[in-house]
């Protein structure tokens, strides 16, 4: 695949970022004064920011002195701030969750935080992702909703409600102050299956939220969550994939299992986004990853639908042309309907029309009828 089809990595700037954040020493100072020379407040993308708590801390560690890292720090006292206060919220659903017997597993960023960060502010959330088994969504959803969260749209009802839980993987939820939790059945988008999930939650590794127990996948299992989720063209430059993952590596006290990565990998045909993003973090961070890990994912076969599907969700709309969202959805059935019965196969299929009429009629004809371009969802 050609570059124009990997949008989703780093550009040279943001690269240079990445290396200021997480280099040591020398390498860290030179590629700061390099990224210095870039850095325009009212210029920046909301994914280079994101970076700028990491960047400020490591600075620190540094030893640099610079007046420009009183403008850092405002962006790292926010980040903590913010990731303070949306966790102690997400703790009281995850805690009467718990008392119900309801098993969960904590996602993304609420679980890097806990398991690998050095600090809260470091890994800036928008939400914190928590999973439930797809058995217990109903009654996950009522406990939340009788804690104050209302979900962001309507709900589906009675039978539909599982018709909803066969072709969506979650659903988000907010409170009174805005806050969001992100509510799972299913771990990835990708594997709309129980026994994927069953799976991950069996091999999960034990944390704690706010001195709430809960669990996070293992660092193998996070590593292929976070290379599958960042792996796909974004209006948000999603850099923080790639500074999850080097201090997931970067951690000695963390030991990864290379063989169920890339057995998971080739399990759940998501070879391509796992073997782009470690070549990349590879060739380009010097990430320590085993050659021979490259090497086996290279080996491991590939679907035709499967590069198909890589090939549209890494691409942006630009490149994919107006029907950008029906060839999503058009790419996202053919990969989930291999794994599926019948009923699903008629869910996901009803799914993909409802959203091509929506494609066409809210999407594509009312913004060109008023002279705008394309909505990004």
């Amino acid at each position: 695949m050609t570059k124009d089809h990997k949008e989703f990595l780093p550009s040279t700037v943001q690269e240079i970022l990445l290396k200021a954040a997480l280099c040591r020493g020398a390498d860290a100072i030179r590629h700061w004064h390099e990224w210095r020379n870039h850095f325009n407040i009212d210029r920046m993308d909301a994914g280079t920011m994101r970076l700028l708590p990491l960047l400020y801390q490591n600075l620190r560690e540094q030893g640099i002195d610079d007046p420009m890292l009183n403008v850092l720090k405002r962006f790292h006292r926010s980040s903590w701030y913010r990731n303070k206060l949306l966790l102690r919220a997400a703790a009281e659903p995850m805690a009467a969750l718990k008392e119900a017997g309801i098993p969960t597993l904590v996602l993304k960023g609420a679980a890097l935080i806990a398991r690998y960060y050095a600090g809260s502010a470091l890994r800036p959330m928008d939400d914190v992702d928590l999973f439930v088994p797809a058995q217990h969504a109903r009654k996950a959803i009522e406990i939340i909703r009788r804690r104050g969260w209302t979900p962001k749209g309507p709900l589906p009802n009675n039978c539909l409600f599982q018709a909803y839980l066969t072709i969506k993987h979650g659903y988000a939820f907010t409170n009174a102050s805005g806050q969001i939790i992100d509510l799972h059945w299913h771990v990835m988008d990708e594997c709309v299956d129980r026994s994927v999930d069953e799976d991950f939650l069996r091999h999960a590794v034990r944390i704690k939220i706010d001195a709430v127990e809960t669990k996070a996948l293992n660092p193998a299992d996070q590593l292929l969550h976070i290379c599958v989720h960042g792996a796909r063209w974004n209006p948000e430059p999603p850099l923080r994939w790639a500074a999850d993952i080097m201090t997931i590596l970067n951690r000695e006290d963390v030991r990864i299992d290379w063989d169920r990565l890339c057995r998971k990998a080739g399990e759940l045909r998501l070879m391509l986004p796992l073997k782009d993003a470690l070549e990349y973090l590879k060739r380009r961070l010097d990430a320590p990853i085993p050659t021979n890990v490259l090497k086996n994912l290279r080996m491991i076969p590939v679907e035709c639908r499967d590069r198909y599907h890589y090939l549209i969700i890494t691409g942006s709309p630009d490149k994919l042309g107006p029907f950008w969202r029906i060839k999503r959805q058009s790419a996202r059935y053919q990969r989930v309907v291999s794994q599926s019965g019948r009923l699903k196969k008629l869910f996901l299929f009803f799914e993909f029309l409802v959203l091509g009429l929506y494609e066409f009629s809210g999407g594509i004809l009312w913004p060109r009828l008023r002279g705008a371009k394309n909505p990004i969802p």
